[in-house]
């Protein structure tokens, strides 16, 4: 550890926290859910996982954090983005952007922070952005907010060494179905300001979220016609009442064969992957990259605790190797 410092963790998060909090209440009241932390999630797990732990930030020599990099504004609202930067002698010039879970509805980028740590210590620029939520604005909010971080991170391309057809799109539980609707929808055009994300998108890693918002099981599980749970009320209707809407945010309508490389990552739990086996049957026809892996007997949320953030990490990282290099630009002074 010679060459690592111990991040405070907590105060990281407390400051992001406070700060998010105080530019909510300067632009207007807004309704905050925060009902999904890492620490409910702990207290929820732990008796029947007692070997999960909250992860520290272990940070290398070299190695910088940017917070609150404004990436957009709607109206009197700002929105943000934390970015982990590689150390120069790492920085491979391909990027990472990570979408956090919550249910459409609650969630904050800092739960991401340790993986987002580990894997910018493989080499790779890691953008963690906030993005309006259920209380705040319905879909498609969520989805034109993160295709505007993806265009702001193109933009910044020059300033950060970056290679702009070298993005990942991760995400965890909703925010993996997010990462998918990108990754998927980027080639029609359906919801892309900037018709370059086409090709920028390099790869999909969704960790348990779900891939088809049309199947039986999902609609059974998500509660499709109960206007109160989370999935019908972030898109505004339930499946009975706007099954157009429901088809419009499911990832494998979108899918081609421009659609990107993708992992998936399981807990094993199928209700949270469902239309994943659909999704390989479309990769292996279109002889495009795809990767399974089904972690054992683990929670829900296992990205946010140890040991399973430290295993992550090296498991996301050779499968974005294994689809080649990219062409390295010129490093910026």
């Amino acid at each position: 550890m010679a060459r690592g410092v111990v991040l405070s963790i907590a105060v990281a998060l407390v400051l992001t926290h406070v700060i998010g909090v105080a530019q909510y209440a300067s632009a207007s009241a807004l309704v905050i859910d925060d009902s999904y932390t890492p620490t409910s999630r702990l207290q929820r797990y732990i008796k029947k996982s007692p070997q999960l732990r909250q992860p520290e930030l272990l940070m290398q020599q070299g190695q910088r954090l940017l917070f609150d990099q404004k990436y957009k504004q709607v109206e009197q609202r700002e929105l943000h983005l934390d970015m982990f930067l590689p150390t120069p002698e790492r920085h491979n010039q391909q990027s990472i952007v990570m979408i956090h879970g919550g249910g459409w509805r609650a969630g904050h980028r800092s739960h991401f922070y340790p993986l987002a740590n580990l894997l910018a210590q493989r080499g790779y620029t890691v953008v963690v952005p906030e993005y309006r939520l259920t209380p705040e604005a319905r879909y498609p909010a969520a989805i034109e907010d993160l295709f505007d971080a993806l265009i702001w991170l193109q933009q910044q391309s020059q300033r950060f060494s970056l290679k702009a057809d070298g993005i990942t799109v991760l995400g965890g539980s909703s925010g993996g179905h997010l990462a998918a609707l990108l990754g998927y929808s980027a080639a029609s055009g359906a919801f892309a300001r900037d018709q370059q994300l086409t090709a920028a998108i390099k790869a999909v890693v969704d960790l348990d979220g779900v891939l088809d918002l049309t199947e039986p099981a999902l609609l059974e599980t998500e509660r499709a016609n109960d206007p109160q749970a989370p999935l019908p009320a972030w898109l505004g209707g339930t499946y009975q009442q706007a099954p157009a809407i429901w088809r419009q945010a499911s990832p494998l309508h979108y899918l081609s064969d421009k659609a990107p490389a993708s992992m998936v990552i399981s807990s094993g739990a199928e209700r949270f992957t469902i239309g994943r086996i659909k999704l390989a049957a479309h990769y292996q026809k279109m002889g495009i990259n795809f990767r399974y892996q089904q972690l054992p007997n683990v929670i829900h949320t296992f990205w946010l605790f140890d040991p399973y953030v430290t295993q992550l990490a090296p498991m996301i990282g050779q499968f974005l190797e294994s689809l080649g290099p990219v062409e390295r630009l010129p490093v910026s002074k």
